[in-house]
């Protein structure tokens, strides 16, 4: 990246501060258990429910699907006698005669994107709805058994990792989400979308230092230096991320711990950086190259074990197999290679892109590729398996987020001058974002309402705008920093 001399910003965002902590719809303590472990309430709440879709019958994926961070991360459980695995249960509840009663009753693998059976509607074969008929059938679920909820009714959901049906004990890890409230829309149709943590920026102004912005209304210098390289993500697993920055020969990598002191992480300077969950505890590490040593991982905020002895041109981490965080490697004139989380190794390509990033693009439960590869246009490399051409042109930048708060992820691609910057969105719709290309792309939920916004950098001379919620530009900064970077710092 070409460095440039900077020397002040304006920061002119429009939309008020509003940080939400995750928290629970109703007292869960106080709810009745059925058929499922009756101590759920005190489980750690290590992922909040971002999106709730209730889908009719004849939709592409009909009945209650829920986004959730951990919904890729949690670890896969068999249960006894199944010849594939589950990775969390989804729970519904009550309200009966002034109580709130709940169970696991939906068992979710990676693949399987909702529920089937939409509550309201009355299945094949039913006299009463499915929630009824299909859900809570019989005297398992106690009170529950043949409850019928009407339209405008208050439910609750959440999700539980491993299996919750029938059984009282954990199964995987003891780790669950917020609890969720929605009055049930009519014809089982609707999409609640749920306030998160805004996300903050961490902006690198080059020779005025290195600010975070906090909540899109708080800027405040971090560090006076100059970053080569940086990443960001939460190494103590406390949902405060963690700043990772190399200042360069003689000084070396240091990591800012929740948004506060700086410690020394090693003393040598690396030629690139990056950050993700490697062995999907909930907790990232931090992958450095290290010039003439190698790659190296940081583990846990606490162990070091190489991963490779040559240097990569560029990194990125992604679960491409539905089993754990996975590491994509370009390497100098070899291609694009993959290890998995399992220490295997394959080629995934044996051109040498100008970009890659990664998503859930095609909601299968598992990240797909991008690339942009020289020549040959953009190609997605899906659930570690087959290719699909998302577009013939060539692209100089790509990046992943979510900007309508569906399961599907949208591709932001900067096609270059003549071209501009467009979306690729739910597997197959193109809206141009802008006409010019970027300097740099970034997308991310800065109002916290479960809608990425777009954060373009459009160079020297223009700045870094903000298409807000996909409908409002907003000039943020008036100067084009060599870094913009996303997390939750507070």
């Amino acid at each position: 990246m070409l460095k440039r001399s900077l020397v002040a910003f304006v920061v002119s965002l429009l939309w008020a501060s509003s940080a939400f902590a995750q928290r629970d719809a109703i007292d869960l303590s106080r709810a009745v258990v059925h058929n499922s472990p009756a101590d759920v309430a005190s489980w750690t709440i290590s992922s909040r429910v971002e999106t709730l879709t209730m889908s009719p019958e004849g939709a592409r994926e009909p009945g209650l699907a829920m986004y959730f961070n951990s919904r890729s991360t949690w670890p896969n459980y068999t249960p006894p006698g199944w010849d594939g695995p589950i990775q969390y249960t989804i729970w519904a509840g009550v309200n009966i005669g002034g109580t709130w009663h709940v169970s696991g009753i939906i068992q979710m693998w990676r693949e399987r994107v909702a529920t089937g059976a939409p509550l309201l509607t009355f299945g094949p074969g039913c006299t009463v709805n499915n929630f009824a008929c299909n859900w809570v059938y019989d005297g398992r679920w106690g009170t529950m058994a043949g409850y019928q909820p009407r339209a405008g009714e208050a439910m609750i959901f959440f999700a539980t990792a491993g299996n919750a049906r029938g059984i009282t004990a954990v199964t995987s890890v003891r780790q669950r989400t917020n609890v969720v409230m929605v009055n049930l829309p009519a014809n089982d149709t609707g999409v609640f979308n749920f306030p998160v943590n805004q996300t903050d920026l961490l902006i690198d102004l080059g020779a005025s230092g290195l600010w975070t912005l906090l909540d899109t209304t708080t800027s405040t210098q971090v560090n006076a230096g100059n970053p080569n390289h940086m990443a960001v993500g939460d190494i103590d697993g406390n949902r405060i991320d963690e700043v990772v920055a190399d200042f360069g020969t003689g000084v070396g990598v240091w990591i800012r711990w929740n948004g506060a002191g700086w410690t020394r992480l090693h003393n040598s300077a690396t030629s690139g950086l990056t950050m993700g969950d490697l062995d999907a505890n909930g907790r990232s590490d931090v992958i450095l190259n290290f010039p003439g040593g190698g790659i190296w991982a940081f583990l846990n905020g606490s162990t070091w074990g190489q991963i490779h002895s040559l240097n990569a041109v560029k990194m990125l981490v992604a679960d491409i197999d539905g089993g754990g965080g996975d590491l994509i490697l370009e390497f100098a004139g070899l291609g694009v290679w993959a290890r998995r989380h399992t220490g295997a190794w394959f080629q995934v390509h044996q051109m040498n892109p100008t970009a890659m990033t990664a998503g859930d693009y095609d909601a299968s439960g598992r990240d797909d590729v991008a690339f942009a590869f020289p020549g040959a246009g953009v190609w997605m490399f899906r659930n570690g398996t087959s290719w699909l051409q998302v577009n013939s042109l060539s692209a100089v930048r790509l990046t992943t987020g979510n900007l309508d708060g569906n399961f599907y992820k949208e591709l932001l691609i900067d096609f270059g001058a003549g071209y501009g910057v467009w979306a690729f969105r739910n597997m197959g719709a193109w809206v141009q974002i802008h006409s010019n290309t970027s300097e740099q792309l970034l997308l991310t939920d800065l109002d916290g309402n479960g809608l990425d916004e777009v954060v373009v950098d459009f160079g020297a001379g223009a700045g870094v705008w903000i298409l807000a919620n996909s409908s409002q530009w907003i000039n943020a900064y008036y100067v084009s920093p060599e870094w913009i970077l996303a997390g939750n710092f507070n």
